[in-house]
């Protein structure tokens, strides 16, 4: 055995990892799920949703695993009863103030993810209103979990404006679960703070720092955020017809070019932008939702 592997034990499987990964880390290398909501891949261990906790023999509590390390001869539950019932009951707080029509529906077994609602639930509940229908690991956690979704809890909707306001996303906060992701993704990957975490009476949620919309607190529109959104609070906008109807560049890298950007879903008109420009043929925030533009001499 080298230097730096190491052997521990998962629900009774054996599994050899390396030092210095966590056990959220090795379980995943091995095939073994173990549910999580804030953890993402190329991001810094988070903590926050709990709902990665396992249970360690001769350990303290329940710790999370996306924060845990690997130690030699560790032995761990993943799915006890102990740790199942915590992880059911953070699933309740969840969905005490989040829509999940799409959980207690009796024709979710029957509905396809196209199929027309037939009102056996409310409109802010229903499935084909979720921007994540079918993706949502929100929903994919709590199946996982067997939850009956019979909580002694009061379900509350948040009833939050729908902010529409910025040229390519659209933020539904009633459907935000506060993980951090996008927030994080935001700092730590892309290197900027368009958005924050911030405080609305009394409830922590995720926006803006000086409730601005993304364009104004300096939002490049990368679609970092939409991809780890774990559930239908950030979405693309569909824009139908975009285009690009006065684009005047000097092929020279570097040079300045002046253009008028038309968002008709949006009624939005963009004029003058000045953009640092050379010879190319996408504009890869704008390739994200569908729209291709071709760069070159007028």
């Amino acid at each position: 055995m080298a230097d730096n592997e190491v052997n521990i034990t998962i629900d009774g499987h054996q599994i050899q990892t390396v030092a210095g990964k966590t056990v959220l880390e090795a379980a995943t290398d091995a095939g073994i799920y173990i549910p999580y909501l804030c953890y993402h891949p190329g991001m810094k261990p988070f903590a926050a949703c709990r709902m990665c906790v396992v249970e360690v023999e001769n350990g303290r509590g329940l710790p999370a695993s996306c924060t845990l390390p690997v130690a030699e001869g560790m032995r761990i539950e993943n799915t006890s009863e102990k740790v199942q019932s915590l992880r059911r009951g953070i699933m309740e707080l969840l969905l005490a103030d989040h829509p999940h029509g799409c959980l207690t529906c009796h024709r979710v077994d029957l509905c396809g993810p196209s199929d027309v609602c037939l009102r056996h639930v409310s409109v802010n509940d229903r499935c084909v209103t979720c921007p994540k229908n079918e993706r949502c690991e929100l929903k994919d956690t709590a199946r996982f979990l067997g939850m009956e979704i019979e909580s002694p809890l009061e379900y509350k909707y948040r009833d939050l404006q729908v902010d529409t306001g910025d040229p390519f996303y659209d933020r539904d906060y009633n459907l935000c679960i506060v993980c951090g992701r996008c927030v994080r993704v935001c700092e730590e990957v892309r290197g900027d703070n368009a958005i924050t975490f911030t405080e609305r009476s009394g409830q922590a949620l995720v926006g803006t720092s000086l409730g601005t919309s993304l364009l104004e607190s300096g939002c490049e529109f990368c679609g970092a955020c939409l991809d780890v959104c774990p559930v239908g609070a950030l979405v693309e906008i569909g824009l139908g017809t975009m285009c690009i109807d006065e684009f005047r560049v000097k092929m020279e890298s570097g040079v300045q070019g002046a253009f008028r950007l038309v968002l008709p879903a949006k009624g939005l008109e963009l004029t003058a932008v000045e953009y640092p420009v050379s010879p190319f043929e996408s504009v890869d925030n704008l390739q994200s939702i569908g729209s291709y533009v071709k760069v070159g001499a007028i």
